[in-house]
């Protein structure tokens, strides 16, 4: 057992070292768990818009129905804050709130700015994002304000060059955004506020592979922090046709490290060769759903769901913000109801850090609890 949990510890790449954030990050709430209690979530993902302009055609949940689209509405955005605000975390950390989307892009909110500026100075944020409004208004710096206000953005880029940004995200080309108008957005929200992180993010599939190291030069050249790659979740072919291309292409992006700037490729070399389902989701991977103890989203319509990656019409809920208070949802029968069920019918997909919670949750889980206490003791002694 202790062989099998040291090998967990050593898979990751800092700062995407899934086990150890998730073992010194939660610990109070890990402890809880186990335990048997519910303590609030880590973290609240909202998602505030069903709608996207970028339609890539690699994007995981184009098959999704769209939700009621309820959060534009300034009212209902003050009841959302107001909720999260009021929560009694009884010790623990305030939890963290995260904007992003699964159909949607939560730019496309017309009020995202006004949502972000309710929180701002009040609870820690960050922000999926295609950037491309951001491009879109980069000579716009009222509009860019709202956004520096954040802690952390992640930015969903995929391309190094314009032409392959219009190949993979038509929106852009649509909208004429261009790969630079974007980073130069991103790079002034950061001279707007220096502790503003950017994290760009960057999907490999057959359309933008070439470009893998160009993207981490260009992204480094505008003063983002680090370029994170994982493998196109749609498209079962382009590890496997294109693998050894990919890993030497990854070798190159990491020749532009250097202290202010990290490249973190999600998948290695073995699960790009390789690839299958079970690299992406815990349902086929027999993995228990341990992220629902620790996450929850709450969907445009204000409804709340498991993880942000099951937003769907046909998922099944476990309470709405905008008609019941949090706490309320968060400790009803109903949640533990949907718990019991997962992974469930939408859960095809889980995002890389879940996936990895999931797998070291149900590995933990499924030893005695002396020999997890044993081996939990002995590795937080050592911290």
């Amino acid at each position: 057992m202790r062989t099998a949990f040291n090998e967990f510890l050593q898979r990751g790449k800092a700062p995407f070292d899934y086990e150890n954030v998730f073992l010194t990050q939660y610990r109070p709430r890990i402890e809880k768990v186990l335990k048997g209690e519910s303590p609030l979530p880590f973290e609240i993902e909202i998602q505030p818009s069903p709608y996207c302009d970028a339609n890539c055609d690699h994007c995981w949940a184009k098959n999704f129905s769209k939700l009621e689209n309820k959060l534009e509405d300034k009212k209902n955005i003050d009841r959302v804050v107001q909720q999260i605000l009021s929560l009694n975390s009884n010790g623990l950390s305030e939890p963290k709130v995260k904007f992003c989307g699964s159909t949607g892009n939560p730019s496309m909110n017309k009020n995202l700015g006004y949502f972000i500026s309710q929180f701002y100075g009040k609870r820690w944020m960050r922000l999926f994002d295609n950037g491309i409004k951001m491009g879109e208004n980069v000579n716009n710096e009222k509009y860019l304000e709202d956004f520096s206000k954040l802690n952390l953005l992640y930015l969903s880029l995929d391309a190094g060059t314009t032409e392959i940004l219009h190949d993979v995200k038509p929106g852009a080309k649509k909208r004429n955004v261009s790969v630079e108008s974007i980073l130069e957005a991103c790079q002034k929200m950061k001279l707007m506020n220096p502790n503003l992180g950017v994290n760009v993010s960057y999907v490999i599939t057959n359309k933008n592979y070439q470009e893998i190291s160009e993207a981490a030069r260009k992204t480094k050249e505008y003063g983002m922090n680090l370029i994170r790659y994982r493998i196109d979740l749609t498209d079962e072919k382009i590890g496997n046709e294109r693998a050894q291309e990919i890993v030497e292409l990854l070798r190159e992006a990491e020749t532009h490290e250097d202290s202010n700037f990290k490249v973190v490729p999600i998948h290695n070399d073995k699960q790009i060769k390789n690839k299958n389902n079970t690299n992406f989701g815990s349902k086929g991977s027999n993995f228990k759903c341990m992220t629902s103890n620790f996450w929850t989203c709450i969907g445009s319509n204000g409804a709340f769901y498991p993880c942000g990656h099951s937003v769907d019409r046909e998922t099944d809920t476990f309470g709405n913000i905008l008609e019941e208070d949090f706490e309320d949802i968060w400790n009803s029968k109903k949640r533990k109801q949907v718990q019991e069920n997962l992974p469930g019918e939408k859960c095809t997909i889980c995002s890389p850090f879940s996936l990895s919670v999931n797998e070291f949750g149900t590995f933990l889980l499924e030893m005695s609890k002396n020999q997890r206490e044993e081996l939990l003791e002995e590795y937080y002694s050592k911290k």
